[in-house]
């Protein structure tokens, strides 16, 4: 675990966090906490991303972000 991480987990009040490169982290989050996280991201000045996918039916995906 990098202090960078450990900072971001602390701060953030994450449970889990990723780091998929260095300087690159990811973390799930509950819906429900959703709101709280990104208001404590933001305030960090972090900048949030989030990618998913829906099933668009006939084994078609479309990935949003």
């Amino acid at each position: 675990m990098t202090a960078a991480r450990d900072v971001l987990r602390e701060r953030l009040r994450l449970g889990a966090l990723a780091e998929l490169r260095a300087g690159e982290f990811a973390v799930e989050v509950d819906p429900n906490e959703l709101p709280a996280v990104a208001d404590r991201a933001a305030g960090a000045g972090l900048r949030l991303a989030t990618l998913f996918a829906t099933d668009e039916g006939s084994g078609h995906f479309a990935v949003h972000h």
